[in-house]
């Protein structure tokens, strides 16, 4: 019986010093955070648009899960990832987005994972048309927190709308 006490109060020591080592992140370390995951979104759109596939693998985790606009689409390598992308690449001359719009970040208390939605519009050009289309993203991205920084390990875009660009939407030039 001494035993079983002697390892749980030694269990109960162990714990109390393990939790005092982790701390929640401070606000300074949070607003950080926040501009880093930012950051990551800008250059995943950036690398998407200029059609940069290993631009947007450092982005990336490596085992990724993506659902794309298509009830079909269904990622969940980078060997998918890879094979979609191209194929999306081929259906567009040109492809730019927007500024992000009304980003929502969620960040663990221990800034290991985060989440984030935010919506953007895109602009494109299909191959071999002369009109430029338009429609508003709703993507939602799963990242973890890594050495070399910030990773996406899951995302789900939806097309929110299509037609005529909003009003308060600046189109960039994609000629």
């Amino acid at each position: 019986m001494k035993k079983i006490i002697l390892l749980f109060v030694l269990g109960l020591i162990l714990n109390a010093c393990m939790n005092d080592n982790v701390q929640d992140l401070t606000k300074e370390q949070k607003e950080k955070a926040q501009a880093e995951i930012i950051d990551l979104m800008k250059q995943y759109n950036t690398a998407f648009q200029n059609k940069d596939f290993p631009g947007l693998v450092h982005t990336l985790h490596n085992d990724v899960v993506f659902f794309g606009s298509d009830s079909t689409e269904a990622i969940k390598s980078l060997t998918e990832f890879k094979e979609v992308v191209l194929k999306q690449w081929k259906f567009y001359d040109k492809m730019s987005y927007g500024e992000i719009n009304n980003p929502t970040i969620y960040l663990d208390p221990l800034g290991t994972f985060a989440s984030i939605i935010y919506g953007l519009p895109c602009y494109y050009r299909e191959v071999g048309k002369s009109d430029d289309g338009y429609f508003f993203l709703r993507v939602a991205r799963t990242l973890k927190k890594e050495k070399s920084g910030w990773k996406i390990i899951s995302g789900i875009v939806s097309v929110t709308s299509t037609g005529k660009i909003h009003q308060d939407t600046s189109s960039p030039d994609i000629k």
